[in-house]
């Protein structure tokens, strides 16, 4: 048994036999018919129905032709397949076919109006499925397209030849060369296989010798303005209708390499704090003993003018070497900070009067800040060592005058901002930035100038710790910094530091009180290193203070439970064999001996230290001591007590 083809028709005929003959015939070629009759313009607009299979159409109507029918199916922009039933062979009929009708029939030869049919609808089914074809084409074209132009790294399509046939958003970024400016230009020239190289990688050594065929490869690429970065090359090789191409993928490396660099650099720095961690007590204390015993000498005796100034030598050198001890010991982030909420805009102000003299001679120093308010948590003493080492080598950089700013403002980054600086994380930050309009810093040379000991002054003018403290002592107030400069335009400095949450002390009092003598007052010295606490003794003696010794902390004790009564101040190192000044402290606290006690350190205060020092019971001294620090301090705490 035959199965019949459904088949919807709209039959254009004014001639209801005419129309009855059509369907005779498509029925007997085994079509099961679904049709209507329709004879003037209104009536077939009405009818036109996508879902409809077939159109046929007698040429010439009273009022209509198949001409005009075929234009209004195409106007409403429906692919049904058209055919001409004319009662005799016309030019006309021609016109119809030109215009896109699938055929033309006579009607007193209806035999093929079956297999014209079938014809008809198989070409329609053809163009459907290529034009499914086409449409899934392009919404694949339309995927790679929005993949490619969001994508980050540079995607470049060239012909066999190296000439760029596809250039996405990335690669515009990346090389600086806009799609109307790439497209046909030849890719080579900006991709080298060494700085300098002059000659394009590709082709033909990328290519040619397949190297780099399926791999990837660190290159250098070549931008636009001529200037060359590290670049990662991916290259696939591939080829459509018989041609050859090329897919590049690119990545700027820059930030990566400078993310590796700075991770070497916090290795080399973390080797340094080691370093420091296990030196400078004991450096301190030689230093402290210097120090202290020269201050002496030069206060209780009677000294020619040429043994006083070698004192004073000694006594300056020694200083120096304290400095230089504080420098290593920012470096290595191992500083002991006193950080309390202070207003960056008063700080600034205050810091450009302190400036050397030689700095403000010939060189215009200012301060931009669209408000106050630039709240931080920091230690004033060394936020000002940083800022004093960024200016004073701003001066170095001009030394024919010109201008110093100190810039502030904050900012909010959410997450998915643009960062100004890779390793911000998201949240509020302020911005302090120090530029200067000097001859700048060779490119070379930015990737060191954080690191200990690099200078490129002579080794008599620096020793190459000045940057590198800098960058310790940011980083010891939980901020980043990173430097921008170019050659004869000058350099800036950016410090980012987090906000402080409270607001600064209205009453707080930069400096204590000058030192004064005591009147009797017990001290006991606590310090394993017996000349430091010989000094300390013989330096509180002369200010008007009994003292008693003691080597560690459980000596300590032992004296503090048999004289409590007589001992007004605990002056004691924090780290000591046997018992350190913390474990002490909290021993007299477990019995209820309440003496003030001060801590000597040459380390940085940890958070359980912190707490101790908030609780108003003790204060602290960095290593080394100076004479007047030290009176200072002790007056200060017996105030506290009275």
């Amino acid at each position: 048994m035959t199965v019949s083809t459904p088949l919807r028709a709209l039959i254009l005929e004014d001639r209801p036999e005419d129309a009855e003959m059509m369907v005779l015939e498509l029925n007997r070629a085994g079509f099961d018919l679904d049709w209507q009759r329709v004879e003037t313009k209104a009536d077939y607009e009405a009818s036109l129905d996508p879902d409809l299979d077939i159109v046929l159409a007698d040429y010439s109507l009273p009022q209509f032709d198949a001409l005009q029918a075929l234009i209004l199916l195409q106007d409403r922009d429906l692919d049904l397949p058209f055919i001409v039933v004319t009662g005799s062979f016309e030019d006309l009929a021609i016109d119809c076919m030109k215009q896109g009708a699938s055929d033309y029939l006579i009607k007193d030869r209806l035999g093929r109006l079956g297999p014209a049919v079938r014809q008809a609808l198989q070409e329609r089914q053809i163009r459907d499925e290529k034009r499914r074809a086409e449409e899934a084409l392009r919404k694949s074209e339309n995927r790679f397209r929005s993949v490619a132009e969001s994508a980050v790294e540079a995607i470049v399509v060239t012909d066999g030849q190296g000439k760029i046939q596809y250039w996405n958003n990335a690669a515009e970024g990346i090389l600086g060369y806009s799609k109307k400016e790439a497209l046909g230009r030849t890719l080579g020239p900006m991709i080298q296989n060494n700085p300098g190289d002059g000659e394009g990688a590709m082709p033909p050594r990328l290519t040619q010798d397949g190297d780099f065929i399926g791999r990837s490869a660190e290159l250098v690429g070549v931008r636009k303005g001529g200037d060359s970065f590290p670049l990662e090359l991916s290259l696939a090789e591939w080829q459509s209708e018989g041609e050859q191409f090329y897919s590049a993928i690119m990545r700027d490396l820059t930030e990566v390499h400078k993310a590796q660099e700075r991770a070497r650099r916090q290795d080399r720095l973390a080797s340094v704090g080691q370093l420091v961690a296990g030196i400078v007590p004991n450096f301190s204390n030689i230093l402290a003993a210097i120090i202290l015993q020269s201050e002496m000498v030069l206060g209780s005796l009677e000294l020619n003018r040429r043994d006083e100034e070698r004192i004073r030598t000694v006594l300056q050198q020694a200083e120096r070497g304290a400095f230089l001890t504080r420098q290593i010991l920012d470096v290595g982030r191992r500083a002991t900070l006193d950080p309390y909420p202070i207003d960056l805009v008063p700080f600034l102000e205050d810091l450009v009067k302190v400036l050397p003299p030689s700095l403000k001679s010939d060189i215009q120093v200012r301060i931009v800040s669209q408000k106050e308010g630039f709240i931080v948590n920091a230690d004033p003493a060394r936020l000002q060592q940083a800022l004093l080492n960024l200016a004073l080598n701003a001066r170095d950089a001009m030394p024919e005058g010109g201008e110093l700013h100190f810039n502030l403002d904050s900012l909010l980054l959410a997450e998915g901002d643009m960062q100004p600086y890779s390793e911000l994380e998201p949240g509020e930050w302020i911005r302090l930035r120090v530029s200067d309009t000097g001859h700048g810093i060779p490119e070379e040379d930015i990737r060191h100038i954080f690191e200990p000991f690099f200078t490129t002054k002579a080794p008599r003018d620096a020793v190459g710790l000045g940057l590198a403290q800098v960058y310790g002592i940011v980083k010891q107030h939980a901020g980043h910094i990173e430097v921008r400069s170019s050659r004869r335009e000058g350099t800036e400095f950016s410090i980012y530091l987090p906000p402080a949450e409270e607001a600064p002390e209205a009453d707080r009092i930069s400096e204590l009180a000058a030192a004064q003598a005591g009147s009797g007052q017990t001290i006991l010295v606590v310090d394993d290193d017996e000349p430091t606490c010989d000094v300390v003794c013989e330096i509180l003696e002369s200010l008007s203070y009994r003292t008693l010794q003691a080597g560690d902390g459980q000596e300590a004790l032992k004296i503090i439970q048999e004289q409590h009564r007589r001992i007004s101040v605990v002056l004691t190192d924090l780290v000591m064999p046997n018992m350190g000044g913390v474990e002490l402290l909290v021993r007299l606290r477990a019995i209820n001996l309440d003496v003030p006690l001060v801590l000597m350190t040459s380390y940085p205060l940890g958070t359980e230290t912190h707490q101790l020092l908030d609780s108003g019971l003790v204060a602290w001294l960095e290593k080394p001591l100076t004479e007047r620090t030290l009176a200072r301090t002790i007056r200060s705490v017996l105030r506290q007590g009275q």
